[in-house]
């Protein structure tokens, strides 16, 4: 006997089980292909709705971004105003001045020209300055006072 007629045999006598097999094979096959297709179609709405939150994310970004651009430099203006009203961090004497002199009498006696401010605020190996103030500072007396 061949295999092929012992299956035919075999199928004919258990009719009702073999298609019930089919059945419920070909039904899981149906179950799996459509879970595969939800499958995809939920990852394309995914791919969807992240880039549309992307989209969404660096419009805020770039917006926050200018904002913060626009804030920060009105605060280095408001902090350069400050500090304009507070006075000098550095006092530049001409070479020789004596600062003993400068200490007991308020003032250098010694000047420099006006080209060293020139240079000065010129030179690009200093990092920012952003005011520089010549200052003439003799005491004299008042005969009225």
């Amino acid at each position: 006997m061949l295999s092929s007629s012992l299956i035919l045999k075999e199928i004919s006598h258990r009719k009702i089980s073999f298609f019930s097999a089919v059945l419920l094979s070909a039904f899981a096959l149906l179950c799996l292909l459509i879970s595969i297709a939800l499958l995809n179609s939920f990852d394309g709405e995914t791919k969807t709705i992240l880039t549309e939150h992307q989209k969404k994310s660096e419009v805020i970004f770039l917006e926050q971004k200018e904002k913060s651009k626009e804030i920060l430099k009105k605060l280095e203006d408001d902090i350069r105003k400050s500090m304009k009203g507070l006075g000098f961090n550095i006092f530049i004497f001409p070479e020789g001045q004596n600062l003993a002199e400068v200490y007991s009498k308020g003032f250098a006696s010694k000047t420099m020209p006006e080209n060293y401010v020139h240079k000065l605020a010129e030179t690009k190996s200093l990092a920012k300055i952003n005011h520089l103030l010549p200052r003439l500072v003799k005491k004299f007396t008042w005969p009225e006072q």
